[in-house]
């Protein structure tokens, strides 16, 4: 595979490209795709189809850039702004380019302003030059249009199941294309001009191609099966003639890398600033929901691994909470690599010869976020032929020098060391260092010995291995006791290469400095199959040695084959998860992987889940199968069943500790009520429960994400109260759902074991579906959304059972609800309480979008029923024309009617129930409900009214966003 190579402006900068460099060797070509940002904040992308022919890139400042290709497949440059579709285009004002390009085509290839957008999701393309061939081909256009005193022709495409930001589907293309080309493939020439983007997709627009929400804006150079080069001296891009949007003050100075995989930077002493993203606008990503239960991603396989990610700078602040909800380890992408934490200044004035200074600033982001929020950090590295500054390597820390001796170099060595843990732990006291990648890809690609001088300056200083054992008594003697110390490697599942490092961890662990070996795993759907994968596995298991996938990925054509290929490596994990303690996968989701436009990762672009995820998760759902005789939850003692001998064993080891212990596999099966929370006593009660049939499945419950409440065992026993809230859906749904079928969605069954003060506030959404609890006025509140619909909500508790709601779930099948009230023991009849009246006075603010309605709200049991009391709603009246009565109670008139329905409900995932309906014929937003009065009339007309179990006041929302402020609600 040629060596392609990209030129980057500042220590931060540089960190973000040179990863690919270390792009492991296979047996097929992968594309090769760098993303990032400049110092002044615009975003850039190289691209090139299956790495071919020769390429180069180097940016500047103000959008500019240079590019050269040569006997390529296809290959783009660009440089713009990535704005993430929150906004329409016509909410951004006129987007303009201003360029200045010396352009030489040779053969095919366009200059353009390229991008996309959602909602529709369009491809588009304003074409102010080309090469030999007019794009897009011979396609009639529907349009002709006079933008910039310049014609052009308008053209639109449809696109079958293609790849685009959203993964391979349908979409639009749009092309503006000029009707004189100002370029020629004779000779280079300058072009300059602008290009008013706004006034062409308002002409698109105007001629009926719908556009949506801007995923980004770039000017791109674009060649394909052909060469050339373009120097864009200038592609400013402005909203309303400013450029404010950008980061200003930062100068750099760059160099060539080579053409080999070694890099050589220079970085001016300006460059200050380490973090080029955080003049990006805030974009709120649709994370991956947890399932039923609250789990994530990181909860799913947290009884086997660690479930870890790369993340940048870039990651934490665009999508932070996406990684805090599905990740437990982050591994700094570049930002702990050598040429991001060596300070060459710092270390001319300081370090004597032999003292490297470190300087942290880079990874920053990267090491607070994991501090502030308990997650766990994998370092990546010390010891790596790339990545590390020249200057690194010769005398005086000066690019000029001369390469040092052994001696001097393993000074160096010790000191880069022994300061980055003393930086680590002075900076970031509360930082979980789980693990350090001590040596990175110290052999040749395919194995049979350690890089040689040609492409290791460790090799060419140590002529021997001393380096790497060196690097590894050093990081023994400095690391904090719990950092455990790894080699990592790529093609590690090759034979000869698995047998290098297999020798090299033995001779390390006989002098006790190593804990594990890192298998990298980047792979392809095509090479390595999963018997070669299993068999490196093995040789490494037989070492002893801890082991973790440190970087996984899964290049592919075929997304079902990409899903078996993930499946069988975290199978082959999991059965083997008492020596494999961390799995990381290396990319948040293909747009910001290092091997992009190869499809590599879980996710595709905003973190939707691809077949691959879904297939893999089907191992931690099934894993505990009865049938599989595999470990089920609650099995305390480890004998494959569960029985009441788990319940003693728990109880035992919380009253005699020192007599009787459960292991750490035995206490992760017994943690089945509120999973997450620890061992208590109520997990053995959860287990008799279980055993009695009072609970259908273990884990009983869950710790609620963000609201998670500690406590003691005491606490739990004496309070534990187990309730089960239903929500249903009663508004108007689909044209699918009939009067007498419809399916209800069911929240986790939780038990309650804390009282929350007023004014506390609990959301919804990105993640979390559902809270509830007691209030300090001992109400029973909940708030629910539908996390797989998406959309997002909010309730603060107020006194006496008032409470204040927010919403927007203005999606298909979007839905919330907000309640407060009380939970009755289900023992008595409804009709036999002396009084059960609610007082309330509410404001109540709805959209146009949806419908939604509030009122009382509950259940009844023998016989199950669900019922409404709806006193006010908004776009659509429950109704059922063919069963209604009309009745007055307190003066008003109610509509009543009956629906039988089978769905999820309080007693069991799914059952025949019947839904009972008082709705008021004209609307108010205060008063008082005698709900008795109800229950009466529903048994006046031949309804069976049960005993009372739930009566709370509701606001319920379907495909809708408002507010609803319950100003007032007294139950007596």
């Amino acid at each position: 595979m040629n060596n392609k190579f990209f030129k980057r402006a500042s220590a931060a900068a540089m960190s973000l490209v040179i990863s690919t460099l270390s792009m492991p060797i296979s047996a097929y070509a992968a594309d090769r795709q760098i993303i990032g940002h400049t110092p002044d904040g615009y975003y850039y992308e190289f691209w090139n189809m299956n790495s071919s022919g020769e390429t180069e890139m180097k940016t500047d400042e103000n959008g500019a850039f240079s590019c050269v290709w040569n006997g390529i497949e296809n290959v783009l440059f660009r440089t713009g702004r990535n704005l993430g579709s929150v906004l329409s285009w016509k909410d951004y004002d006129d987007i303009k380019y201003e360029y200045d390009v010396d352009y030489a085509p040779k053969g095919n290839s366009y200059m353009c302003v390229y991008g996309w957008t959602e909602k529709p999701l369009v491809e588009y393309y304003i074409v102010d030059a080309w090469g030999d061939w007019r794009p897009p081909g011979t396609e009639k256009p529907v349009a002709e249009i006079n933008v910039d005193g310049n014609d052009y022709e308008v053209y639109s495409l449809t696109k079958g199941n293609q790849m685009s930001i959203l993964g391979p589907t349908p979409f639009k293309q749009y092309w503006s294309v000029r009707k004189e080309n100002s370029a020629s493939i004779d000779e280079k020439r300058n072009l300059k001009g602008e290009i008013s983007v706004s006034d062409h997709f308002a002409a698109w627009e105007k001629a009926g191609l719908e556009l949506g929400d801007l995923y980004d804006v770039t000017f791109n150079i674009e060649g394909y099966k052909s060469s050339g080069e373009a120097t864009v001296n200038k592609a400013k891009l402005t909203f309303g003639d400013s450029d404010s949007w950008k980061q200003t003050n930062m100068e750099t100075t760059v160099t060539e890398t080579s053409t080999q995989t070694t890099t050589s930077t220079s970085i001016s002493a300006k460059t200050e600033t380490t973090t080029t993203e955080v003049t990006l606008p805030s974009v709120s990503t649709p994370p991956v929901e947890p399932d039923s239960k609250g789990s994530y991603f990181k909860d799913k396989f947290s009884r086997w691994f660690k479930i870890g990610t790369s993340a940048s700078t870039y990651d934490i602040l665009s999508c932070g909470s996406f990684i805090k909800d599905n990740f437990n380890s982050v591994t700094p992408e570049n930002e702990l690599k050598p040429d991001s934490i060596l300070d060459q200044e710092a270390s001319q004035k300081l370090g004597k010869n032999v003292n490297p200074q470190v300087n942290l600033k880079n990874a920053d982001t990267v090491l607070k976020f994991c501090e502030e929020n308990g997650i766990s950090l994998r370092g990546h590295t010390f010891v790596w032929y790339s990545q590390t500054p020249d200057w690194f390597f010769r005398e005086n820390f000066s690019s000029n020098g001369t390469l040092v001796s052994k001696e001097v170099m393993d000074q160096r060595l010790e000191n880069f060391i022994k300061n980055t843990f003393e930086a680590l732990k002075e900076q970031y006291p509360d930082l979980k260092i789980a693990a350090y990648d001590v040596c990175n890809e110290v052999f040749v690609n395919d194995g049979g010995g350690l890089r040689d001088e040609n492409n290791s300056k460790w090799a060419k200083i140590y002529g021997d291995s001393d380096y790497i054992t060196n690097a590894f008594k050093y990081a023994r003697k400095y690391a904090p006791n719990e950092c455990k110390l790894f080699l990592n490697d790529y093609n590690e599942y090759l034979p000869a290469k698995t047998k290098d490092i297999c020798q090299m961890a033995m001779s390390l662990k006989k002098i006790g400095v190593i804990d594990g070996i890192g298998m990298q795993s980047h792979l392809d759907t095509r090479f390595p199959d999963i018997e070669t994968y299993e068999k490196a596995l093995e040789e490494f298991i037989s070492t002893g040695l801890e082991i973790q996938i440190t970087e996984l990925d899964i290049t592919c054509t075929n997304y079902d084959e990409q899903a078996n290929a993930y499946y069988d490596v975290f199978k082959l994990a999991m059965n083997n998860s008492e020596q494999i303690t961390n799995l990381t996968v290396w990319g948040l989701n293909d747009a910001r992987s290092w091997r992009s436009d190869m499809n590599p990762c879980l996710f595709w672009n905003g973190f939707k889940p691809k077949p691959a995820y879904e297939k893999i998760l089907t191992l931690a759902d099934s894993f505990y199968d009865h049938e599989n005789s595999l470990t089920p939850w609650g099995d305390a003692n480890l004998d494959k069943n569960v029985d009441i001998a788990d319940s003693v064993t728990i109880m035992q080891s919380l009253a005699n500790p020192g007599k009787y212990t459960m292991d750490k596999v035995g206490s992760s099966f017994a943690d089945v009520n509120l999973k997450g929370n620890g061992i208590t006593n109520a997990d053995a009660l959860a287990i008799q429960k279980y055993l009695l049939g009072l609970v259908k499945n273990l884990p009983e419950s869950y710790v609620p994400k963000e609201e998670a409440v500690s406590t003691t065992a005491a606490e739990t026993t004496v309070t534990a109260e187990t309730t089960t809230s239903v929500k249903t859906t009663t508004v108007k749904e689909t044209s699918a759902k009939t009067s007498t079928e419809e399916t209800t969605s069911t929240p986790d069954t939780t038990t309650k074991i804390a009282v929350d003060k007023t004014d506390k506030t609990f959301e919804v959404g990105n993640g979390v579906s559902q809270c509830k609890g007691i209030d300090e006025d001992g109400y029973d509140y909940e708030i629910w959304l539908d996390n797989s619909m998406g959309g997002v909500g909010s309730m603060t508790l107020g006194k006496d059972g008032a409470f204040t709601a927010e919403w927007d779930v203005r999606e298909p099948q979007g839905s919330f609800l907000s309640q407060s009230g009380k939970y009755f023991d289900g023992n008595k009849k409804a009709v036999n309480y002396p009084r059960l009246n609610f007082d309330y006075d509410v404001d109540f603010s709805v959209g146009e979008a949806g419908n939604t309605q509030f009122g009382i709200y509950g259940w009844l049991k023998d016989p199950l029923v669900e019922y409404y009391v709806i006193e006010d709603w908004k776009n659509w009246r429950p109704s059922n024309y063919d069963q209604i009565k009309t009745v007055v109670i307190d003066g008003a008139e109610y509509e009543i009617f009956c629906q039988s329905v089978t769905g999820p409900c309080i007693l069991s995932n799914s059952q025949t129930f019947k839904r009972y309906y008082s709705v008021r014929k004209e609307p108010r937003k205060s008063g008082n409900v005698d709900l008795l009065k109800h229950f009466n009339a529903w048994e006046n007309a031949g309804w069976d009214v049960g005993n009372l179990y739930q009566a709370s006041f509701s606001v319920d929302a379907w495909e809708s966003a408002g507010k609803i402020d319950v100003k007032k609600l007294t139950i007596n």
